[in-house]
C-alpha cells in the first residue's frame, strides 16, 4: 500500500482525572476513506484535536508521509494539508460563497485591493469538482445545509487539503444530500485525497468507507477492512458487549386518548394536521427534513402559535399559548438540538433536572437546594445518568447522558405527554440502545410519547403507529409492527400528492 499519508503512533493524552487516549496507533492511506467509530467518550474528538493541532499529545508521534511532525497550533496542521470539517459548520451566513472560502486569505491585486474576479474564478474552478450548481457569489444564508457543507469542503480544498476529517457530516442532511456527499467523497478519493470519516450511523460506514478503526474508552481496539465486518461486529468492538433488541409486538390494546389535534395549521410550515395520541403508546412521526415534523411538535408545545385548528387534552379543548402553559398541562418537549434548546450547559445536572419543576421547589422565594438535590439524585438513579455527581456541569457529559438529563427534566416535572424530537441524534449506539429502552419503559408506565425521527430504523423499532409527513401535510399512517422503510420513504417522497387525504395502509 506504500507509505501511509498519516501514521498515528502510540498517541496518548490525559486530562485531570481522565485518560482520554492510551497509545492509539493506526494509519490512514492516501486516497482512502477511513472511518473512525466509537461511543461518545471513546476518544474520537480528542484524537481529531491532536491531529488538528488543537491539543498536544502527552506521548506518541504523528508521521506525515514518512516524516515525524509536530503541530503546535491548528495553522500548522492546515499548512500540512489537514482540514477538519466539524458537525457545526463555521461559515459566515451573510458573506457569499467566495468570501467564505477565502476569508482571512483574500487575494490582493493592484493598490492592495481585494481581487474579487480572481477569487470568483478560483472558487468556480473548485466548485466544478464538487457541485457546479453552487454560484460563487450567492450568500451562504440562501444555501441548503448540504450545499453549505460542500462550501466547507471547497474551502478546505482551496487550502490544498490532502486529508479531510469529517465529523458527523450527515447529521442534518436529507437522504438526497447524503447521496450527493458520498458521490463527492468518492470523487475526491479518486483524486488521492484522504478522508477520515467519523459517524455514529454505522450503515454509512458500509456505504462509503474502505477501512474502519474502532476506539473504546480511550483505547485502540482495532482496524478492519469494511468488507470483512458486520454491524454486529462493530458494535461489539465499540461497546464490548452485544446489544439486544426486543421483538416489536402489536399491542393488544391502547390506553385512553390523552392528546388529540384536529386540523391544526401554521401557514408555511404545516396544514390541517390531525391525529390522536394514547396513553402507553409510542407514536412515530416520519418524513424528510423540511416536511414540518419539528414545527408540529413545537406548535403542540406552544413554541409556535397555531393559526387554526384545535387541540384537546383528555377530551377537553385547550389553547396552548406558551411553553410554560404546556409544562403546566403536563407536556414536555425534548428538542432536536439539546445543546441549544434543551439544556443549560454551564449549569449542573441538578439545576437542569429541576428547571421545569422549580416553582414547586421554592419557599419564600428561595430554592430548597436540599429538595432539589434529592430530586436530581432520584432521576440520576432512575435514568442511569453517568456522572461524578449531580453537581457536575451538564456540558461535561457525553451526548447520551445529556439527552437523559433533558428527559429527566420532564419526568421530574411530572409530564405525562413527551414529545421527543430526534431523541438519539448525535449519541452513540450504546446510548441509543439505553434511550430506546427508557422510552419503552416510560410507555409501559403509561406515558404518551410522540417520537419524531429521521432515523427510520429507530422509528420502526420503537413505534406502535407511524405518521408520515410530506411538505407540511400528513400523507399516511402505518401500523408500526408491519411497517417497512420502503413504505415510509414512498410516502415521504411524494408518491401521494400534497393535496391527498391522510391514507392508512391498505387504502392506496
Amino acid at each position: 500500500m506504500g507509505v501511509p499519508f498519516l501514521r498515528i503512533e502510540n498517541i496518548s493524552k490525559s486530562f485531570p482525572g481522565i485518560h482520554a487516549l492510551d497509545k492509539i496507533a493506526f494509519t490512514i492511506q492516501s486516497g482512502e476513506i477511513h472511518a473512525l467509530v466509537g461511543e461518545n467518550g471513546a476518544g474520537k474528538s480528542t484524537l481529531v484535536k491532536v491531529i488538528g493541532g488543537i491539543y498536544q499529545p502527552d506521548s506518541g508521534t504523528l508521521v506525515l508521509e514518512g516524516f515525524p511532525v509536530t503541530f503546535s497550533e491548528p495553522v500548522s496542521s492546515q499548512k500540512a494539508g489537514i482540514s477538519i470539517i466539524h458537525q457545526e459548520l463555521s461559515l459566515a451566513l451573510d458573506l457569499n460563497v467566495t468570501e467564505n472560502i477565502f476569508l482571512g486569505r483574500e487575494i490582493l491585486g493592484r493598490f492592495n485591493l481585494v481581487n474579487d474576479s480572481i477569487m470568483v474564478a478560483q472558487t468556480r474552478k473548485i466548485l466544478s469538482r464538487l457541485d457546479p450548481s453552487i454560484e460563487p457569489q450567492v450568500l451562504v444564508r440562501f444555501l441548503r445545509h448540504g450545499q453549505r457543507q460542500i462550501v466547507e469542503i471547497a474551502k478546505a480544498l482551496s487550502q490544498n487539503a490532502r486529508l479531510l476529517i469529517l465529523d458527523e457530516p450527515t447529521s442534518s442532511l436529507t437522504p438526497h444530500e447524503t447521496d450527493n456527499l458520498f458521490h463527492i467523497l468518492r470523487r475526491l478519493k479518486k483524486e488521492n485525497v484522504s478522508i477520515l470519516y467519523i459517524s455514529h450511523h454505522l450503515e454509512e460506514i458500509f456505504q462509503i468507507a474502505d477501512r474502519v478503526s474502532i476506539l473504546r474508552d480511550g483505547q485502540y481496539i482495532g482496524t478492519r477492512q469494511v468488507i470483512e465486518v458486520t454491524q454486529h461486529d462493530l458494535i461489539q468492538m465499540m461497546i464490548g458487549r452485544t446489544l439486544s433488541y426486543p421483538p416489536k409486538e402489536k399491542k393488544s390494546h391502547t390506553g385512553e386518548i390523552v392528546l388529540s389535534v384536529e386540523q391544526i395549521s401554521f401557514p408555511g410550515s404545516f396544514e390541517n394536521i390531525s391525529f390522536e395520541l394514547h396513553s402507553g403508546e409510542i407514536l412515530g412521526m416520519a418524513g424528510l427534513l423540511g416536511s414540518g415534523r419539528t414545527e408540529v411538535v413545537r406548535a403542540i408545545f406552544g413554541a409556535e402559535l397555531i393559526k387554526k385548528g384545535k387541540i384537546f387534552l383528555r377530551g377537553r379543548p385547550i389553547f396552548i399559548s406558551s411553553p410554560q402553559m404546556a409544562v403546566e398541562l403536563g407536556i414536555g418537549l425534548v428538542p432536536e438540538d439539546r445543546r441549544l434548546q434543551g439544556l443549560l450547559l454551564n449549569k449542573t445536572i441538578r439545576e437542569n433536572v429541576s428547571l421545569a419543576f422549580l416553582p414547586h421547589l421554592c419557599s419564600l422565594g428561595f430554592i430548597q437546594s436540599n429538595q432539589e438535590g434529592i430530586l436530581a439524585e432520584k432521576m440520576r438513579q432512575e435514568l442511569d445518568i453517568r456522572c461524578s455527581s449531580v453537581t457536575q456541569s451538564t456540558g461535561q457529559l457525553s451526548g447520551g447522558n445529556q439527552q437523559k438529563v433533558v428527559i429527566a427534566k420532564w419526568l421530574a416535572s411530572g409530564s405525562d405527554i413527551l414529545l421527543l424530537d430526534e431523541p438519539t441524534r448525535g449519541v452513540d449506539v450504546g446510548a441509543k440502545s439505553e434511550i430506546h429502552h427508557l422510552i419503552r419503559v416510560l410507555a409501559e408506565k403509561g406515558k404518551a410519547i410522540l417520537v419524531v425521527s429521521s432515523d427510520l430504523p429507530e422509528i420502526l423499532s420503537l413505534c406502535d403507529r407511524i405518521l408520515v409527513m410530506h411538505e407540511g401535510r400528513l400523507v399516511g399512517e402505518i401500523d408500526g409492527p408491519t411497517a417497512t422503510q420502503e413504505e415510509i420513504m414512498r410516502m415521504a417522497t411524494s408518491i401521494h400528492t400534497s393535496t391527498s387525504p391522510l391514507l392508512k395502509k391498505g387504502e392506496e
